[in-house]
């Protein structure tokens, strides 16, 4: 995870296997050689709010930024006491330094029990897309910043 991580590709939208939803994936390098790594974000562009999500994927979902109001969020009561409770009914965060497993050896979890709120100072995609690979080790190359997808109906 510490390592630092390049793009290589370029953003391409395609429909997800849920209505309204569109998806983007793109290929992570470190040290010039292609990983398992990849972003994934997936956008609801008819969604009466901004609504989308980030994720760092290697294998299952490693880190992920919810950007949306309308799915919540409890931590559990075992959760590291810096933490807060919940629930999240706003833009929140699942790092790996809180859902990583306590042993290099164990399994990666398959779901990010623990959240915490997004810095509020994060209110549009660009802003939390870059944040989101500043604490993730992510370098953003020429163009490679993604464009979410324009509603493609009336509200």
């Amino acid at each position: 995870m510490a390592a630092t991580k390049v793009m290589a590709g370029t953003w391409e939208w395609t429909d997800n296997h849920r209505h309204n939803e569109r998806r983007a994936e793109m290929a992570l390098t470190a040290g010039g050689q292609l990983t398992y790594m990849r972003i994934v974000i997936k956008a609801f562009p008819n969604h009466e709010e901004l609504k989308f999500t980030i994720m760092l994927v290697y294998g299952v979902c490693v880190w992920r930024i919810c950007h949306a109001t309308d799915t919540g969020h409890l931590n559990p009561l075992s959760r590291p006491a810096h933490l807060p409770f919940g629930p999240f009914d706003t833009p929140h965060y699942h790092p790996w330094a809180e859902n990583r497993p306590a042993s290099l050896n164990a399994a990666l979890p398959k779901n990010l029990k623990y959240a915490n709120f997004l810095p509020a100072e994060l209110t549009d995609f660009n802003a939390c897309f870059e944040w989101f690979c500043t604490q993730t080790n992510i370098q953003i190359g020429n163009g490679q910043m993604p464009i979410l997808p324009l509603p493609d109906r009336l509200l």
